[in-house]
């Protein structure tokens, strides 16, 4: 399920890294062959069929954005204060060095090339 969802949001490095990793496992597996026969058939789509491709080659963009709803009770505020606080005394016991902050990110959109645009 999460193949095709990757698969559906155009993240189709890690779909195929993921595909390749549950297809060592299950071998034959009808629904990830022919998943992984999707994603190379929207890699050739994007114009990348005529040069060798290396899975590090493959596009990785998501274009889904997370929506946190007022009715949402299984979530608690991601950037409040007390959470932040929380997650760095648990970082802090393996990487001691890194820090979660809070920070506003620009407006991105993507062009007809592909590539992001900073409003």
């Amino acid at each position: 399920m999460l193949v095709n969802c990757l698969l559906i949001c155009d993240n189709l490095k890690s779909a195929v890294e993921l595909c390749k990793r549950g297809l060592s496992k299950h071998v034959g597996n009808l629904e990830l062959l022919r998943l992984h026969d999707s994603i190379l058939t929207k890699v050739d789509t994007n114009g990348r069929a005529s040069e060798p491709q290396s899975i590090e080659d493959f596009p990785d963009r998501g274009v889904v954005r997370r929506e946190l709803y007022v009715w949402n009770a299984y979530e608690s505020d991601r950037y409040s204060d007390q959470v932040i606080r929380s997650l760095n005394e648990t970082l802090r016991k393996v990487a001691p060095k890194l820090q979660i902050k809070v920070t506003e990110l620009d407006d991105l959109t993507t062009n007809s090339n592909g590539y992001a645009t900073i409003f």
